[in-house]
C-alpha cells in the first residue's frame, strides 16, 4: 500500500506587541471609567448627529440625485407608498414568523421611504415617514421573539428589556431617520420616537455599560461575546445614540462602552486574521464593525480610533486572501456568500491603499442609506476610481490555525483553476460539521462545492441543527468511514501532518482521524496536491481500520458529475446559468472493487447538491482513493 511521504513544516505565528495586548486585552470585564467618559465628552460636539449629510445639504443630496441609481430608490419607495403599513401585532409576538417579518418590513420600508426622500427632498413621502415612525414607536418591543424564546418571550409581556439584532436594526432605522430629516419631522412624533429608543434600547445598552458582569443577566450576551452580533449590536446601537442623544456626557457613556465591548468580536477572529465565522458573516460583522469605527471616528474628530485594534487590518486582508479566485471563496459553515465588494467600499475608506477594481464598482447608493451617509461624510462619494488597479492574489493564501489553504494559478483566466481546503476543528460560530472539506473553482466558476449555508428555521440554532445533511458531514465531501460522522465541538478536528509550498506545487497532508473519534479508525489521511503548472488537483484519502468497515469518500457540487471516457473518468459539470462549464475527474481505488453511489439533496435557494460518492463493494481494512480533477484540455 502506497504511504504518504510527510515533511512537517514550521508556521510562524502573529506575534502582537505587549502595549497592543494591554489596550485591547479583553480577559477582564472592566467597569465604567468615569476619567475615560470625561475625556470622550470632550471630544464631541455639543449637538448630536452629522449635519452635513443631512437632508438640509442639498448640494450632496442633488449631486447623489443625479446619479442613475437614484431612480430605483425612488421608485422602490413610491411602491411603498401604495401599500399598507404591515401590521404588528403583540398577540402574534409567540408565533415568531407572523410578528417577525412585519416588524422587519415596517423599518425597511421606513427607510426607502427616508432615501427617496433625501434625494427627491420634495415633501411627499414626509407623511409615511411620520406614520412609520409613530407605528414603530408605538410597538411593546423590537427583539425578535425567535431570539426572546429561551426568556419566555419576556419582552412582549415585561419581565425585561434586551436588545437583539432585530432591535438594533429597528433603533439605527428610527434614529437614523430622525438625524436625515431634522427639522422637517412633527415635534410630537420625534418625542414619541425617541421615547421608544429610550425605553427599548438606550436604557438596556446603557444598563449593561453601567454593570457589565450582568450582560447575561441583562439578556444582552453579545455584548462581550465573541462573534458578529457583538460588532453589530455595538455599532447598531451607539450609531443610534450619536445621531439623537442631547446629552453629549451621556453619548460619551455608549462610546467608552463600546470601546470595553467591541474588542472581544476579534477573538473570533484568528491571529492572522482568518474570520472563523466564514465569509457571510465576515461581510456581517466586520462591516458592522466598519460602520461602528467610522462613524466613532466621525463624532470624535478621529480622536478615539477603534481600527488601532492590532487585528483590524488583519481581518480586511482575510476578505481578500480567503477568495479563490475574483468574488469567489469556499462557502464554509453556514456561508453564502463570498467576501462582498461591499464591504471592502467600506474598508477602503479606512485603508485607501488597498483600493481596487473590485470595489470600484460600488455607488454610493447602491448601499444602505446609513452607509451612503457613511461613505459621503468621509468625502469618498465622488471619489475618482477610475485608476483603481486590480486586485492583486498571491499564488496562495495559508492561514496557519485555522489549518486553511487557498491554492491559485500564476495567472487567472477563463479556464485555470484555484482550489481550497481547511481542516481546522468543528467548535467555531456557526459551524458545519466538515474538517477536511475542499472546493475547486474554475476561472471564476464553482466546480466543486461545499453545500454553504441552508435557510435558517427554528431547527438552525437547535438540538437538531446537525440532523440536516448539509450541516452534518455527510452531505460535505469529506470521508464517512464506517457509517461514522464526524462529532461537534472544539476537541473533534484535524492535524496538519505536513505542508509543502514551491512556485510549481503546493501539497498539504491533514489528519482527519480526530473529527470521528472512533478507535476502529486506525488512520485517515486526506492530501491536497496543487499542480499549478499543469492546473491539476489532486485529493487523495488513505484510511485504515482495525477490522474491515465500509467507507465512502465523496465529491460534492451544486452542478452535476456524469460518467466519462471509461469506467475511471467521470466529467463534472458547473450549474452557472451563463453557460456550463466542464471539468474532467479521474478516480482511482488502490486494491478493492468499488462502485459509484450518487445522491440528490435540494437546499432551497441554493441548488439541488449532488453527493457522488466513491464506495469500495465491500468492507475493507484499507483503501487509498484518489481524484484527480483537471481542464478537459489537460492529457488525463
Amino acid at each position: 500500500m502506497h504511504r504518504f511521504n510527510c515533511s512537517v513544516s514550521c508556521c510562524m505565528a502573529l506575534a502582537l506587541s505587549a502595549l497592543a495586548m494591554t489596550v485591547f486585552a479583553t480577559e477582564a470585564l472592566p467597569q465604567a471609567n468615569p476619567k475615560r467618559i470625561a475625556e470622550i465628552t470632550a471630544m464631541l460636539a455639543d449637538e448630536p448627529g452629522f449635519p452635513s449629510v443631512r437632508i438640509s445639504n442639498r448640494a450632496l443630496w442633488n449631486r447623489l440625485a443625479s446619479l442613475d441609481e437614484a431612480k430605483p430608490i425612488i421608485a422602490s419607495a413610491e411602491r411603498v407608498l401604495a401599500q399598507p403599513i404591515p401590521y404588528v401585532d403583540d398577540r402574534l409576538y409567540e408565533s415568531i414568523y407572523q410578528w417577525e417579518h412585519p416588524s422587519r418590513d415596517r423599518r425597511s420600508n421606513m427607510l426607502r421611504l427616508a432615501y427617496a426622500e433625501c434625494l427627491e427632498n420634495k415633501g411627499r413621502f414626509l407623511p409615511r415617514i411620520v406614520e412609520y415612525l409613530e407605528a414603530i414607536s408605538s410597538q411593546t418591543t423590537w427583539v425578535n421573539p425567535y431570539h426572546d424564546r429561551k426568556g419566555k418571550f419576556g419582552n412582549i409581556h415585561g419581565a425585561y428589556r434586551s436588545i437583539d439584532l432585530n432591535c438594533g436594526q429597528a433603533t439605527i432605522a428610527v434614529a437614523l431617520v430622525l438625524d436625515q430629516l431634522k427639522g422637517r419631522l412633527p415635534d410630537n412624533t420625534v418625542a414619541r420616537a425617541m421615547e421608544a429608543l429610550q425605553r427599548l434600547a438606550f436604557d438596556v445598552y446603557l444598563g449593561v455599560c453601567d454593570h457589565p458582569g450582568e450582560y447575561d443577566k441583562r439578556h444582552c450576551g453579545w455584548f462581550f461575546r465573541d462573534n458578529n452580533w457583538n460588532a453589530a449590536c455595538h455599532s447598531y446601537i451607539l450609531d443610534a445614540a450619536l445621531r439623537v442623544v442631547s446629552d453629549k456626557n451621556v453619548r460619551a457613556r455608549f462610546i467608552e462602552g463600546a470601546e470595553r465591548g467591541y474588542p472581544h468580536y476579534f477573538n473570533s477572529f484568528d491571529d492572522d486574521g482568518f474570520c472563523t465565522e466564514g465569509p457571510s458573516y465576515w461581510n456581517y460583522g466586520f462591516g458592522q464593525f466598519l460602520r461602528l469605527g467610522l462613524t466613532v471616528r466621525l463624532a470624535t474628530g478621529g480622536k478615539v480610533d477603534f481600527f488601532l485594534h492590532p487585528k483590524a487590518r488583519l481581518a480586511m486582508e482575510y476578505g481578500l486572501g480567503f477568495q479563490m479566485a475574483k468574488g469567489v471563496s469556499a462557502k464554509i459553515g453556514d456561508a453564502g456568500q463570498s467576501p462582498s465588494p461591499e464591504t471592502f467600499r467600506i474598508g477602503q475608506i479606512v485603508w485607501p491603499e488597498m483600493r481596487s477594481t473590485y470595489s470600484s464598482g460600488v455607488s454610493p447608493l447602491r448601499v444602505a442609506l446609513e452607509v451612503c451617509t457613511l461613505i459621503a461624510a468621509h468625502h469618498d462619494a465622488f471619489a475618482d476610481r477610475s485608476s483603481d488597479p486590480e486586485p492583486k492574489f498571491p499564488i496562495r493564501t495559508f492561514f496557519a490555525k485555522a489549518q486553511s489553504l487557498v491554492c491559485r494559478p500564476k495567472r487567472q483566466s477563463t479556464e485555470s483553476i484555484s482550489a481550497f481546503i481547511k481542516g481546522g476543528h468543528n467548535g467555531v460560530s456557526h459551524n458545519h460539521n466538515d474538517v477536511g472539506v475542499y472546493e475547486i473553482v474554475m476561472g471564476e466558476t464553482p466546480m466543486v462545492q461545499d453545500p454553504g449555508n441552508q435557510a435558517y428555521d427554528l431547527d438552525t440554532f437547535g438540538p437538531k441543527r446537525y440532523e440536516s445533511v448539509f450541516r452534518n458531514s455527510y452531505g460535505h465531501n469529506v470521508p464517512f468511514p464506517g457509517g461514522v460522522l464526524q462529532k461537534t465541538g472544539a476537541m473533534y478536528g484535524a492535524k496538519v501532518v505536513s505542508t509543502e509550498f514551491s512556485d510549481e506545487r503546493d501539497r498539504i497532508i491533514l489528519d482527519l482521524a480526530g473529527a470521528y473519534a472512533d478507535k476502529k479508525i486506525t488512520t485517515l489521511l486526506r492530501r491536497l496536491t496543487y499542480d499549478r503548472k499543469d492546473q491539476v488537483v489532486e485529493i487523495e484519502d488513505h484510511v485504515a481500520f482495525s477490522e474491515p468497515m465500509p467507507f465512502e469518500s465523496p465529491v460534492t457540487t451544486y452542478g452535476d458529475i456524469s460518467a466519462g471516457a471509461n469506467e475511471n473518468e467521470f466529467v463534472v459539470t458547473s450549474s452557472e446559468k451563463s453557460g456550463p462549464k466542464q471539468m474532467r475527474l479521474k478516480v482511482d481505488v488502490s486494491g478493492v472493487k468499488w462502485h459509484v453511489k450518487k445522491e440528490r439533496f435540494p437546499n432551497k435557494g441554493r441548488g439541488v447538491l449532488v453527493r457522488f460518492a466513491i464506495v469500495p463493494d465491500e468492507p475493507i481494512a484499507e483503501a487509498l482513493v484518489t481524484f484527480r480533477f483537471s481542464s478537459m484540455a489537460t492529457n488525463p
